[in-house]
């Protein structure tokens, strides 16, 4: 217990002086659920005691066991809002999500000639730009990408759809 309240703390601070005042939103990732909070609500964190403590600016407080914060992630994005899973655009089909390593995408479009699939971290960077080619069902390796929140976006000569999902 006192290694993981070591790494947690060791981790927070680590996030805190790489982040310094860029971050804006905190992820909290708790026994399989992610939750956001933006850190302009946030007055103190603090751990203590085998617990993370979030004191909001209103002074209310919200406990979690360190035993299951599994992951707590500090980013200047706030375009994500993990609270809410959103369906996937018309016509385009992603699955599994939460995905481990291989992503297989359906588009229901007939002529896929000049369309592409890019895939973008939540920091914005591309990791995965693939072109269709014709093909309306592909299978994205993403073994090698860690885990986290990516976004994806399909473009083709009309339009342009995105979506979100989870690298485990």
């Amino acid at each position: 217990m006192k290694s993981k309240c070591l790494k947690v703390s060791t981790a927070l601070i680590l996030c805190l002086a790489i982040s310094g005042l860029n971050a804006q939103t905190m992820y909290l990732k708790e026994s399989g659920n992610t939750i956001a909070y933006a850190l302009s609500n946030i007055h103190k964190i603090s751990i203590a005691y085998g617990n993370l403590t979030l004191t909001k600016k209103d002074n209310s407080s919200i406990l979690y066991p360190l035993v299951s914060v599994d992951c707590l992630d500090f980013t200047a994005s706030t375009s994500v809002n993990v609270d809410k899973v959103e369906r996937e655009p018309k016509g385009f089909t992603i699955y599994p999500n939460p995905v481990i390593s291989q992503l297989h995408i359906g588009i229901s479009e007939t002529n896929t000639s000049n369309a592409n699939i890019c895939i973008f971290s939540i920091d914005g960077k591309m990791v995965i730009n693939q072109w269709l080619n014709g093909t309306q069902n592909l299978t994205l390796d993403l073994s090698n990408l860690n885990k986290g929140f990516y976004m994806y976006r399909y473009t083709n000569e009309a339009e342009i759809k995105s979506g979100k999902f989870i690298k485990q």
